[in-house]
């Protein structure tokens, strides 16, 4: 098939044509920075806690970018635009009841889930943490650096965990979506498959005037 079937004879100058698609940023985030992150968290272990916060915030921004995705297939983008103030949690439970898809609270991954949406509110939204306790030391340098209990939540173990339970929990979400409407709910995977799509259409000479190839 040659490139003139396709855009039609060659010209003098610039083609015009219109150009339309559209990205997920679910996973692109999934793949291009959360994999890399992870690989990090291995090769650089000194380096864990800044790895660690920005692979958890990361994982977050996955999560909520695969919810919005869901939410507008499910109840179309304007609708969805004015849902756009719910909580995450709010939003999982909508879509989850809407494609009937029962979450425990109580148990993995929603429970995960739960934990690193409270951690990443107490990221996003700081306030002073104080703390009050008695400890013993031998050398005052021992007690000079007390730190509060904010980057203990971020372990290796935690980490892994989130990433492992936000895509199962959205995978279960996708299955079902998928199910109902494979044509939107492009593969069964949430983080798999395409990063977006886009067609174009070229633009003839009179304002308007458009013809599709």
């Amino acid at each position: 098939m040659t490139d003139e079937f396709l855009f039609g004879p060659e010209t003098e100058g610039p083609v015009r044509a219109r150009i339309r698609g559209e990205c997920y940023p679910h996973r692109q985030l999934w793949w291009v920075v959360l994999e890399n992150l992870t690989e990090m968290l291995d090769e650089e272990p000194e380096r864990f806690v800044p790895t660690g916060v920005s692979a958890l915030l990361v994982t977050h921004s996955c999560l909520e970018g695969y919810l919005n995705f869901a939410g507008e297939l499910l109840f179309g983008p304007q609708c969805w635009e004015e849902l756009s103030f719910l909580r995450v949690s709010a939003k999982l439970a909508l879509i989850a009841r809407e494609l009937s898809v029962d979450l425990d609270r109580s148990r993995r991954p929603l429970q995960t889930v739960m934990l690193l949406n409270k951690w990443r509110n107490r990221m996003m939204h700081g306030r002073i943490e104080r703390y009050d306790e008695h400890v013993q030391f031998r050398e005052a340098r021992e007690v000079q650096n007390l730190a509060g209990k904010f980057f203990e939540e971020v372990t290796v173990e935690f980490v892994r965990r989130a990433r492992h339970d936000v895509e199962e929990l959205c995978d279960s979400l996708q299955a079902a979506g998928h199910e109902k409407d494979p044509s939107t709910f492009l593969g069964p995977g949430a983080f798999q498959g395409i990063l977006g799509q886009a067609g174009g259409t070229l633009l003839r000479d009179a304002p308007g005037d458009e013809a599709e190839r």
